[in-house]
This record gives C-alpha cells, structure tokens and sequence, in this order.
C-alpha cells in the first residue's frame, strides 16, 4: 500500500508493529497521546484534536481539485479549461467558510462569544430588551419557586383567575 510507513520503538517483550498510510499514523499518535496522558495522570484535550482534525481535513478536501488541475497544467499537455479553474478555485473558498461551522461546532468558548456578539447586535439594532444578569434571574426564579410552594401549602394565598 502507498503512504507514509512508520516503526515505533518497541518496548522489551513488545511484537513488531508496522503502521502505514498517513490515516493509520493519525490514529497512531492519538493512540500514543492518549497513553502518555494517561501516565501522567492527565486526560486528552478531545475538543482540539477534533478541531484540529477536522480543520485539516476540510483544508485538504478543499485544496486537493486545485492541486489535481495545477500539476495536471505542469505535468501534461493538457491545459484545463478556465472554467474548471475556476471550480477548483470555489472549493479552497469553501475552506474559509467551512472553518466558522467546524469552529461553531467545537470550540465552545466560540460558539459563547458568537452568541454575545449576536446579542450585543440584536441590543444595538432594537430587536431585543437587554437580559438581566444573572443573579437577577436566579433570585427571580428563586421567589417563583418560593411562591408556587407557598400556595400549594395555603390555597389562601392562590390568585383568582379569570375564565
């Protein structure tokens, strides 16, 4: 198989292990991560491995049609048309726009900043009241608990409401 061949050092009593092809040795050093955080008591960061992992593959997805059409240019007599540049062209423009979604989906103090711009503007733009803060919610929310059970315990105190 074509790809990338890579021998890790073996241990003492440790069978030979080959690995090959750049996806095998992706899933080989996070194998290899996840062990050595293990040994030090730690944990794996899974958000920026799957950040980074998808990143990186939406980098090459994106790239690869503008690669094919320049070393077919160079290599070959044939010149591919401008329309098909400009195809191979839109796709490293998907890689742009493409990081925002992998972010949003990821990161999350990403997706809590995205969020306050989001309000922020809505606040500026008249769309919405500003929320109050959050000891305000709580305290409110506390005093409608407070309220439901007092008159659940006195049917006194319960409202009259209209039909």
């Amino acid at each position: 198989s074509s790809g990338i061949n890579a021998e890790w050092p073996l241990r003492p009593g440790e069978k030979k292990r080959r690995y090959s092809g750049p996806c095998s040795t992706s899933v080989l050093l996070l194998y290899i991560a996840k062990q050595a955080a293990a040994r030090r008591g730690g944990t794996i960061r899974w958000q920026g491995i799957l950040t980074v992992t998808l990143t990186t593959a939406v980098f090459l997805v994106s790239y690869i049609p503008d690669v094919i059409v320049s070393m077919i240019d160079l290599l070959t007599s044939v010149h591919p048309s401008s329309s098909v540049k400009r195809t191979a062209s839109f796709f490293e423009n998907i890689n742009i726009v493409a990081n925002f979604f992998v972010y949003s989906l990821t990161v999350r103090s990403f997706r809590e900043f995205l969020s306050a711009r989001a309000r922020h503007l809505a606040l500026k733009v008249g769309l919405s009241s500003p929320a109050p803060p959050r000891a305000v919610r709580r305290v409110r929310a506390q005093y409608s608990e407070g309220a439901q059970r007092s008159e659940a315990a006195d049917p006194s105190l319960q409202t009259e409401t209209t039909a």
